[in-house]
Order: C-alpha cells, then structure tokens, then sequence
C-alpha cells in the first residue's frame, strides 16, 4: 500500500475516534464502504470517503415527532421541509460544532490540523436516518499491526451492521437495473462489495432479513430518489419510487442465491448478468 494511503488510512481512524468522543458522538452511526474494510473487513478496497449520519431522532426531534419508529416523512411535502431543514442544520451543525470538537480532540491526540470543507480524508455526514441497526466496534489503522513498536490511533464508533449496508446496495443495483441505465466506472463498486459480502458470509444472513429489507427500500423510495437519480439518469421522484416500490425481497434473495459463485464477478462488467437480477 502507498504510504499516502497509510497516512489518510491513520488521518480516518484519528477523525472516527474524535467524533466518537464528542458529546454527540453517542448519536452517530459509521457506516458506508469504509466501515465495510475498516470495521468488517469484507472488502478490500480503499473507499474514497467516510460515511457518517446523526441519527435523526436526536437531530431534529422537532420533525420526526409522532411519525412511528422508522422516522419517516408521512407525505411528499414533508419530505421536502424535512430535507431542507436537515441540510441546513448539518451545515451549521458542522461549522459550529463538529469542526472545532474534532479539531481540539485532534489536536489532543498530537495531531495538529485544521478541519477544512474539502480534505484528502473526506467525511459526509447526514441526518435523514436513525443509523440502525449498528454495534459499537473497535477501529485500529491497517499499520498498527506491523509496526508494534509504535502507538496508532484507535476509535471505538457505533457502526452500522454490515447486514444494512447489504441492502443499501442491493437497493440501488435494484434500481439502477429497473431503469436499464448502467455506468460501470461509477457504480461498480456496488457489484463489487456484493460480491466480497458474499464471500464474508454476510449476504446470506442479511437476505434472510426481510424486515430489514423492506425497511431500506422505504426510506430510499422517500430520501434517495435525488441522489439516485444524478447517479443513473432517472429524472422524476415519481419513477424512482415506482422502482423501489417494485422491489421485493424474497424475489431479489432468491436471483442473488442463483447467481452466487457464477455471476457475482461476471456482474461487474456484464450487461446480460446485470438485467438477471431484475
């Protein structure tokens, strides 16, 4: 591995360990393609950026007040005064609180640095979601344990079950092959970490897991369609929510068990093993 990479994979683990000590951090999740290598080790690639969300029950308690345990906006017209809301909280949230925590934390643990909007170790935060189900585990750097003579740091963050982010996954090739829009340089990497899920024995706990199936697919089809869409070319809410609503897990779990140790690789690059997940 790159020594850049070795330095931003310690830069990572220093920034989990100061957010998690923050009075907040009891109401963060570590989730995403990062905690799949750094908590799971289910994959082996080096993801670009670090996934962080606030559990939004403590967010923004004001919104999420009497709408059931999965936190969701009950109409349209919710969802986007929930959006906006959330997106212009998290900005000020992260000006005036998280940047100066982490930075003081940091500069605590002998790392002098200066929290900026744009970093070589990129953290994204959000608050649309509770972050459950997750676990609190231990984070160390990928060096730490061939260099036992030097001290690394460590963080001990709640991280979301690596069950979840299965489904996030799948929910999104779902999609993705639903509109028959495919661009393999961006989102390959979803094909990619089925794939390594499966090796690790995750996907087949996580397909037997309906509930929390269905669970992802409903909170995509009200806060993902935006995201998705710039991902993959679709251009209405209407259509996306058609497709997540289209998903069904026993379907999807049964494609995926046929296509376990034939086509989970072959699905990266093609197209005909891609449309049979549909």
């Amino acid at each position: 591995m790159d020594a850049f990479l070795l330095e931003k994979d310690i830069w990572v683990v220093a920034t989990l360990g100061a957010l998690f000590k923050a009075p907040f951090g009891g109401n963060l999740t570590f989730k995403g393609g990062t905690s799949l290598s750094k908590v799971w080790r289910a994959i082996r690639r080096f993801s670009e950026d670090v996934d962080v969300t606030y559990d939004i029950r403590a967010f923004a308690p004001d919104l999420v007040s009497g709408v059931g345990d999965d936190a969701l906006p009950p109409t349209r017209s919710q969802e986007k005064r929930w959006t906006k809301a959330i997106r212009a909280r998290l900005a000020e949230w992260v000006r005036d609180q998280a940047r100066s925590i982490v930075e003081e934390e940091l500069a605590r643990a002998g790392f002098a640095a200066e929290v900026h909007a744009a970093a070589d170790s990129l953290y994204e935060f959000g608050a649309r979601s509770t972050g459950e189900p997750r676990i609190v585990r231990q984070v160390a750097c990928d060096a730490a344990a061939h260099l036992p003579g030097l001290v690394f740091p460590q963080a001990r963050p709640n991280v979301m079950l690596a069950e979840r982010t299965f489904w996030e996954k799948a929910t999104a090739i779902h999609v993705y092959c639903r509109q028959q829009r495919r661009r393999g340089e961006r989102l390959s990497r979803h094909w990619h970490d089925l794939a390594r899920l499966d090796e690790a024995g995750i996907a087949a706990v996580a397909l037997d897991d309906r509930e929390l199936a269905q669970s992802v697919a409903r909170h995509k089809a009200i806060f993902s369609w935006k995201k998705m869409s710039r991902a993959s070319g679709s251009t209405t809410k209407r259509q996306y929510r058609a497709h997540c609503n289209s998903f069904r897990p026993a379907t999807l779990a049964r494609r995926l068990r046929m296509t376990t140790q034939v086509c989970w690789p072959a699905a990266c690059c093609s197209t005909k093993k891609i449309r049979s997940l549909n």
